[in-house]
């Protein structure tokens, strides 16, 4: 059975039934994604922080959320630059 994600099936279809096959797709796997990532950290969470500060458990919702939280709070600005000047105060 062929796959409709493959390039060459996706060339005959009209462009707005690609986009919508590419968009699903690309859904379907950041769902997955966030899916996995967030039982990770719900798995880890509880692993260590209940047994190290006697916590009670986080369900799988509110570990999703606290990476929300995190990105948030702690999240990559990659438009920042680091300039470093001379002892004159001049950039180099």
């Amino acid at each position: 059975m062929k796959c409709i994600t493959e390039l060459k099936d996706l060339a005959g279809l009209p462009r707005l039934v690609r986009l919508a096959v590419l968009v699903t797709v690309g859904l379907t796997v950041l769902a997955a994604v966030v899916c996995l990532v967030g039982f990770a950290v719900q798995w880890l969470w509880n692993a260590t922080i209940t047994t190290i500060f006697h916590t009670p458990a986080i369900t799988w919702g509110q570990a999703v959320l606290l990476l929300i939280l995190c990105k948030l709070l702690f999240g990559n600005d990659y438009n920042v630059r680091v300039t470093h000047g001379n002892r004159d105060g001049e950039k180099n």
